[in-house]
């Protein structure tokens, strides 16, 4: 689930602020519908490990895609993953 998007983001995406339509997996919505598979693929990996996790693909809105590295990082404490950052560098 996306909790915070910064602008630059969000305008690339065309996800608005209040991210009502990046909850869940919806996010992949902006992401090139060539890349879905390969994005849920990892982002779905990430969910299930404590690695790192990096990827390329193209995010935007269907008038306009852009190449953009992707990475997600669990947040653990102790043995327990509490959360997860993941980061769009467009």
């Amino acid at each position: 689930m996306v909790t915070y998007a910064n602008q630059k983001w969000r305008e690339i995406t065309g996800i608005d602020e209040t991210l009502d339509d990046s909850a869940g997996e919806n996010f992949l919505s902006a992401v090139h519908p060539d890349d879905r598979d390969e994005v849920s693929r990892k982002w779905q990996g990430a969910l299930k490990n404590t690695e790192i996790i990096m990827f390329e693909a193209r995010w935007g809105t269907p008038e306009s895609f852009r190449w953009a590295m992707g990475e997600v990082v669990p947040e653990v404490i102790g043995d327990e993953v509490t959360n997860r950052m993941g980061v769009i560098d467009c």
